[in-house]
């Protein structure tokens, strides 16, 4: 399958648009054959939808394909460009859509500034969590924020942040990590269902000290939730750094990676079973309480 045939330069299964094609046949876009942006999918027995940020909804388009169907015309009803099952891109996607460069929104080739997700200027946000934090915690004295980083192999939804901050407390130095959520400046990935989930962040630190408060799963320290966009440009919540190796998504973790590279099969199997009883457990709250 040729990706520069299917209406867009970026093959739908690893989004770059060097790649002749590596979708197979059966499965649903991965990335957006007309900008590489990571797609949020969605598969039911019957059929699939994908949703790029930029250029709306693909599909839906049935599952199984039938015979008769070749893979370059899924795709090529995938990227809208001629008849195909399922509808067209829609929201914003007809021919003529503002152009773009398309190293933005390739996570794996392109540099971080130009990621789409991300603020390209962020010089700022040392000071500014420095401030918010000495606000937040007025007992902490000489606090000073260090060492940001922002993964770019994971966490397509929103900026994710990663900084250490040294302050000293009743005379005594300390040192912690935290992890910021920033809210991208064109809003979430995931349709707004309602007005008080238009701000993605702000849903998920919600969510997340809702199941905190019952102890039904694991959740890391939440230090709190900003909503003013005067701090770092965007609301954002700040939380307590876990130790630990996060599975990639790009390149996908079922893969290549640790996953597959060096975790043993019983390995495997905890990490499966604990994200499963992890998903059972935030089930069985009681929402109504």
């Amino acid at each position: 399958m040729n990706a520069r045939a299917i209406g867009g330069p970026h093959c739908p299964g690893c989004g770059q648009t060097e790649c002749p094609g590596c979708l197979p046949s059966l499965d649903p876009p991965r990335y957006c054959p007309r900008c590489g942006a990571w797609l949020v999918v969605v598969v039911t027995p019957i059929r699939w939808e994908a949703r790029c940020r930029r250029h709306g909804t693909l599909g839906p388009v049935p599952d199984p394909l039938d015979d008769a169907q070749s893979a370059e015309g899924a795709a090529a009803a995938i990227a809208g460009s001629v008849e195909g099952p399922g509808l067209p891109v829609t929201a914003g996607s007809a021919e003529g859509a503002e152009a773009h460069d398309p190293t933005e929104a390739h996570p794996a080739r392109s540099r971080v500034e130009s990621i789409p997700k991300f603020n390209t200027d962020r010089s700022h946000y040392a000071p500014a969590l420095r401030d918010w934090l000495a606000r937040r915690f007025p007992e902490r004295s000489d606090v000073a924020v260090t060492s940001i980083d922002i993964p770019v192999a994971t966490g397509f939804s929103n900026e994710t942040v990663m900084f250490d901050v040294a302050w000293t407390d009743g005379g005594r130095p300390r040192t912690e990590r935290y992890v910021g959520r920033v809210e991208p400046p064109d809003g979430g990935v995931f349709p707004v269902q309602t007005p008080p989930c238009s701000v993605s962040v702000a849903m998920q630190h919600r969510t997340m000290a809702a199941v905190a408060s019952t102890g039904a799963a694991p959740m890391p320290p939440l230090v709190g939730y900003e909503p003013d966009p005067a701090v770092l440009g965007q609301p954002f919540f700040v939380m307590g750094f876990v130790e630990g190796r996060v599975p990639s998504d790009n390149p996908r973790y079922s893969e290549s990676g640790f996953v597959v590279d060096e975790a043993t099969p019983a390995q495997r199997q905890t990490m499966v079973k604990s994200g499963l009883e992890a998903m059972a457990a935030v089930h069985s709250i009681d929402w109504r309480a």
